[in-house]
This record gives C-alpha cells, sequence and structure tokens, in this order.
C-alpha cells in the first residue's frame, strides 16, 4: 500500500513530514520508510534532529505536543540555536505578562474598593457649636492705617454636613451661626451682631477608630441684626440711618476640627472681604478723621458635638 504523505510548515522553522500506512502485524518489523519522521529544517551551521514514532498515534501526539509548546510560548528552540522572535534564550520569553489569576481579584478590589471604604463615612451630620470669638477691625483712611483693639466675644453655630461622594470623605457644610464680634478703640467698644451663612468644604482625615482630623474651608455671608457702640457717656447704633457700618459682609473662613467619638474641638480664622464702612460722606466722634474702610477679623475657638 503505498503511504500516504502530508507536510505541515510550522512558522518556527520546523517541517513536519506524517507517513500513514496500513497497520503492521504486532510483532512484525515496521519499515523505516512507513515510520513518521518529525525533523526541524536545519539553519546555517545547525545541525538535524530527527525522532522516530512507531505508528501514527505516537505521530499524532507528537504533534499535539509540538502545537501547545508552541500556543503557550514553551517551545525549545535550542536545536536550531536561534531564538524566535519575542523569545529569549532559554525558552523563556523577553516580555512578561501579568497572570490572568492575578488581574481578576486585582481588577475586583479596585472595583468594589471603594464601596468598601465608603461604608464608614457618614452620608449626613447635623452638629452644634458654641465658642468664644476675638475680634477686631481693620481700618484704612487717608491719614490712618491700623486696627483695632481686640474684643472678646461668643459665637454660636448649627451645622450640617452633607457627603459629596461615597467613594471619599468630602463634605459640603452650611448652616447658621450667631456671632458678636467688633473691637475696642480709645475706651469705645464696638459691638456688632451678625447671623451668618457659610458654604465650607470639608476632608475627613481618619486617624483611628473614632477619631478624626477635618480640615475646612469656604466662604461665610453675614446680615448684622443689630449692635451697639458703647462709650463711657451713651450708646450709639452700629446700623441703620444713625449708624456708620453696612449689615451685609462676606468674609473667608479657614479652620481645623478635630473629633474625638462625637465630640469636636474647632479653631479658624474669618476675614471680611467687604468694607464695613457705609460711606454717607459724614464721620462720626467714635472713629478717626479720614477713614474710609473697615474690614473685619476673628479667631474662634469652640466645642461641639455631632448628632
Amino acid at each position: 500500500m503505498a503511504p500516504q504523505r502530508y507536510k505541515i510548515i510550522a512558522n518556527n522553522g520546523f517541517n513536519i513530514v506524517i507517513f500513514f500506512t496500513a497497520p503492521t502485524p504486532q510483532g512484525a518489523a515496521v519499515p523505516e520508510a512507513q515510520r513518521a519522521k518529525v525533523s526541524p529544517r536545519p539553519p546555517q551551521g545547525g545541525k538535524t534532529r530527527t525522532v522516530t514514532c512507531k505508528n501514527a498515534a505516537a505521530a499524532d501526539r507528537r504533534l499535539g505536543d509540538f502545537r501547545k509548546k508552541r500556543i503557550f510560548g514553551l517551545r525549545n528552540s535550542s536545536a536550531s540555536g536561534v531564538a524566535p522572535p519575542g523569545v529569549a534564550p532559554g525558552g523563556q520569553s523577553g516580555k512578561s505578562y501579568p497572570s490572568m489569576k492575578r488581574l481578576i481579584p486585582l481588577l475586583c478590589l479596585l472595583l468594589t474598593g471603594p464601596c468598601v471604604w465608603a461604608q464608614g463615612f457618614e452620608k449626613n451630620l447635623l452638629g452644634v457649636r458654641t465658642g468664644l470669638e476675638v475680634a477686631c477691625i481693620r481700618a484704612r483712611g487717608e491719614y490712618v492705617r491700623g486696627t483695632t483693639d481686640p474684643r472678646l466675644g461668643f459665637r454660636f453655630a448649627v451645622s450640617d454636613q452633607v457627603l459629596l461622594w461615597r467613594g471619599l470623605p468630602l463634605y459640603i457644610e452650611s448652616g447658621v451661626d450667631f456671632s458678636s464680634r467688633g473691637g475696642r478703640y480709645e475706651g469705645c467698644s464696638f459691638r456688632p451682631m451678625y447671623l451668618q451663612v457659610p458654604l465650607l468644604l470639608t476632608w475627613r482625615f481618619g486617624i483611628g477608630k473614632q477619631s478624626c482630623i477635618r480640615p475646612f474651608g469656604g466662604l461665610c455671608y453675614g446680615v448684622g441684626i443689630g449692635g451697639k457702640a458703647r462709650t463711657a457717656d451713651a450708646w450709639s447704633d452700629l446700623f441703620g440711618a444713625a449708624g456708620f457700618l453696612r449689615r451685609s459682609n462676606l468674609g473667608i473662613r479657614l479652620g481645623v476640627e478635630v473629633s474625638i467619638r462625637r465630640i469636636c474641638i474647632q479653631a479658624g480664622f474669618d476675614a471680611g472681604l467687604c468694607n464695613l464702612f457705609a460711606g454717607n460722606g459724614s464721620q462720626t466722634p467714635l472713629l478717626p478723621a479720614g477713614i474710609s474702610d473697615l474690614r473685619s477679623r476673628s479667631v474662634s475657638v469652640g466645642i461641639g458635638y455631632d448628632f
């Protein structure tokens, strides 16, 4: 029976030639022409390697093993002495690719990490604050420039912190503040009272299971609701037709807060951006001549509780 010849040429320079013949009785010798041969194409200066199989089934197994090695990048090119492209000598690939067993858990961790991390963040925090405030008034004019003596006042606030994004401890804070500010100048005490609405951004840094540090900053708008200027002889209005201060005030607020369990200790600084001087063309005897610009400054410390 004439043998059927099939020729397969691989990309790595191997020629695989398989001969299929009729089955050979057990114990009989197999002619050399009926044996399957797998021989590499000899490169320049190389030697030929011949592998002989006893039958067609063994040749199929050889071919299958060779294809697996070629697919998974485990082929050995020591016979030819030349490494295939992208494969370093010794059969190891020059480029290392991460294993899928490592990529899948890492991908799951990245997708579910923010949700797991956000489980400790409260979506809404209501709180109350009270404390002391040291305030002064910064004055500028044609002939004068300076700051009044500080005056000690008080502050009371109700705040609400809302979580902006569940994956980050970033909050927006607002509320209502009541504060007593002012200053002292040559025996006269200015005592304006403001109702303020802050709009702040805050970030909570955890320093333990039940403690955090919370820096905050933003804008604060205030409206003067009343106030008097006290001298040794009388009391004078600060707002209105008889006063010399504007009611509206916009400022910057910066500060930091430390929370232990639900108790908060806070320190902050407020700087007014608006000119508080009424500018009606008249001068008050309570201030030096030539004053044209008044701006508030204050430093506060307090304690509070978050619900």
